[in-house]
């Protein structure tokens, strides 16, 4: 049996984690996240290496985290590298030990009857854990959105799952558990959400409810009907819908109407950028390299980590129509706009969720269905440049993804298949081996579009 190790990279994800013991404390979960990717662990132990070995060695870095004693053979700066980077990293475990044992005892007095009273002390629980509000808001929205449901008990009575109590709960095989997965795929069939997030919804309810356990609200968990994960499928625009949605954006733009919708359609259509990265876009943040090449810098976004510094991030927008339209559009607007903008040069909506309405709405307008706003458009142009491209590795950097696993659940099957006919026919073919050893040149290649078709 290998010896405990408090703290560890946990090597498939790639990130550092805190992990525990029964004898750590009560209400505490067998590990937590410290760091989300090694990347981040990189600069946090870079800035520790330059107040003690004057420069990181990231091999020493990472014995560091889970060996106690430093190498017979470390010099002594490296001795107070190890040791100064293993104390601050035990001491983040404690302070997450200190601050859910201070949790319990905070809402230890408070009293709840429903599961609606006790969603926010919930909340304060799960908070600890989650750094990223984006991500919080997205598990309180399925809470909601589970406690809505309509549950009927098997007294006959009919309510929201919100207001039951918990003595009302029942952990039979068909008991509430089994009624609130009916009843989401009841609303999966209404429309009501998304197939996908049913599984979302009651990953969440399940993990309310072992809270709920925990807190001493209930003794049992409900029993629920197994929920396979979806498989993830892209769902691009084709290009009929593309330009069906540009032909309406322009002629709202040219006509006096709102100008927002063909500007976010293009950054959106030829960045692959995030609907928060959109909103949070000022006029000044866009810098025009060439005729052919420009980049947004990003700006730090409430609730959003755009890079493993904490600073800007690097839009790229090099597509000569996007460029031609930012020129015309930007032309006589003040650099502090937005650049979508209301009447007055501020942000267009003061909520995001207010832009995804606004595009969905005008989507089903459109006779455009199914398609999720915003993250459709970036779902196509990660399709569409990996159809050019072949290269998935590409597409990652378009998409600006850490992992490349994230990048996979954009392409499906459907979409690689022809990709690999159309190249197969490449295959020892000496003219690629020569162009692909070529070294890069300093100009740019254009690609007659005839000869792509003649090549599919």
């Amino acid at each position: 049996m290998s010896a405990f190790k408090p703290i560890t990279i946990f090597r498939p994800r790639q990130n550092l984690v805190a992990k525990f013991r029964s004898q750590d404390g009560s209400n505490l979960p067998s590990q937590t996240v410290l760091f989300a990717n090694l990347s981040l662990f990189r600069e946090y132990a870079r800035r520790i290496s330059a107040t003690t070995a004057g420069k990181l060695d990231y091999d020493a870095a990472e014995f560091a985290v889970e060996n106690e004693q430093p190498k017979v053979s470390y010099n002594s700066k490296q001795v107070r590298f190890h040791n100064a980077l293993r104390s601050d990293l035990l001491r983040k475990r404690e302070n997450f030990i200190v601050n859910k044992q201070a949790t319990k005892e905070a809402t230890s007095n408070l009293s709840a009857s429903t599961l609606d009273e006790a969603l926010e002390t919930y909340f304060d629980y799960v908070s600890i854990e989650l750094q990223n509000n984006y991500t919080l808001n997205s598990y309180r929205t399925c809470q909601v959105k589970a406690l809505d449901l309509l549950i009927t008990h098997d007294s006959g009575i009919t309510k929201r799952l919100g207001d039951y109590r918990f003595d009302e709960l029942e952990f039979k095989f068909d008991g509430t558990g089994f009624k609130i997965i009916s009843a989401l795929r009841a609303l999966v069939k209404r429309g009501g959400t998304a197939e996908s997030s049913l599984y979302l919804i009651q990953g969440q309810i399940k993990r309310y409810f072992k809270y709920l356990q925990l807190k001493g609200y209930t003794e049992n968990i409900p029993l629920y009907p197994k929920v396979t994960q979806p498989k993830p499928e892209s769902l691009p625009f084709t290009e009929e819908e593309l330009e069906t949605f540009e032909n309406h954006a322009r002629e709202l733009y040219e006509g006096g109407g709102d100008k927002n919708f063909l500007r976010g359609f293009y950054l959106a259509r030829f960045t692959g950028a995030r609907k928060h990265e959109i909103t949070h876009l000022q006029i000044k943040h866009w810098f025009k390299d060439s005729p052919v090449h420009s980049h947004f810098k990003l700006p730090k976004a409430k609730g959003y980590k755009l890079s493993e510094k904490g600073s800007v991030g690097t839009l790229f927008a090099s597509n000569d129509t996007l460029i031609e339209f930012l020129d015309r559009d930007f032309e006589g607007r003040d650099p502090e706009e937005y650049v979508l903008a209301n009447d007055s040069g501020g942000p267009w909506f003061e909520n995001e969720t207010c832009y995804t309405r606004a595009f969905g709405t005008k989507l089903n307008k459109l006779g455009i269905f199914g398609k999720q706003p915003w993250h459709s458009f970036r779902h196509t142009g990660a399709i569409e440049l990996f159809e050019i491209t072949g290269d998935i590795y590409i597409v990652k950097t378009f998409l600006r993804h850490e992992l490349i696993e994230t990048t996979k659940r954009y392409l499906n099957s459907n979409r690689v298949n022809h990709v690999v006919e159309k190249n197969q026919n490449f295959l020892g073919k000496k003219t690629v081996r020569t162009l692909r050893n070529q070294e890069p040149k300093n100009k740019l290649i254009e690609i007659n579009p005839n000869q792509l078709k003649e090549v599919a």
